[in-house]
């Protein structure tokens, strides 16, 4: 384990002293125990809990987030924000990277990502309602998350930018992905650059993935032809697979849609 690591696991402790459950396990550090918080937000009720927690914290950390789960039952098997893992679905990706950026440590990521998910899961089982509103999993999550980010009016000015992103970073003497014709510096640079620093490529891949996903479920009909062959650019660079493992030519496909047997794998 790396000093560093060691370091941030104790100011954790410190903090949440019920967290003192420290092991290894494979390549991740598991810290366990009991969560206890009281938490408020203006406008809304304070509220207080205590939850069985696991953080997995990966050898890659803080390239790549901890992961944490719910462990003592407390929490319905059925709630939506629960990930197929188990994982509680604290944010979409980048917007966990982006909130764990304010405060970068285990103590910030637990305060600023788990807290409010725990504070969230309250309020709904009381009122029925989620206090901070409410995102969808998977692609149309993560679209929704770029759209109010980028302030985007479709989901194919999305698909275009996560795609501009993956291929390019940040360049901001080209086209902006949004189609309105001005350079990236003088229209969505910032959000842009913001977004490219907080991504790592896998970060983006996956981002690509569920955001082509989502839409060639929903808005195949209005991909234009420049960003099918964009998309098929990237598939090709990146060696993103299709289920069933043939070559598909994208730019025939996401006219017509991509058939059951073909659809992006991981």
């Amino acid at each position: 384990m790396k000093d560093e690591v060691k370091r941030q696991i104790r100011e954790l402790t410190r903090f949440h002293k019920g967290l003192a459950d420290i092991s290894r396990m494979r390549r991740e550090t598991l810290v366990k125990g009991g969560l206890s918080f009281e938490a408020s937000r203006e406008g809304l009720p304070t509220i207080s809990g205590r939850f069985d927690i696991e953080l997995a914290v990966p050898e890659k950390y803080p390239k790549v987030l901890p992961r944490a789960r719910e462990t003592g039952g407390a929490i319905d098997p059925d709630y939506e924000h629960i990930n197929p893992d188990g994982t509680l679905c604290l944010a979409a990706p980048v917007e966990a990277r982006v909130i764990f950026s304010e405060r970068e440590s285990l103590l910030g990521f637990v305060n600023l990502l788990v807290v409010p998910y725990l504070y969230g899961y309250r309020y709904w089982k009381k009122h029925g309602r989620h206090p901070f509103g409410e995102r969808p999993h998977g692609g149309e999550g993560i679209v929704q998350y770029y759209k109010e980010e980028l302030r985007l009016d479709n989901r194919v000015a999305v698909l275009s930018a996560v795609s501009f992103l993956l291929e390019h970073g940040y360049r901001g003497h080209l086209d902006c992905p949004c189609g309105s014709g001005f350079k990236v510096r003088d229209c969505h640079g910032r959000a842009l650059l913001k977004l490219n620093g907080h991504h790592t490529k896998n970060t983006l891949k996956y981002d690509f993935v569920q955001t082509l996903r989502f839409c060639l479920k929903t808005e195949k009909e209005t991909i234009p032809k420049a960003l099918s062959k964009r998309i098929e650019r990237i598939i090709g660079k990146e060696k993103i697979k299709f289920a069933n493992k043939n070559p598909v030519s994208l730019s025939a496909d996401v006219r017509g849609g991509l058939s059951e047997r073909s659809r992006l794998g991981e």
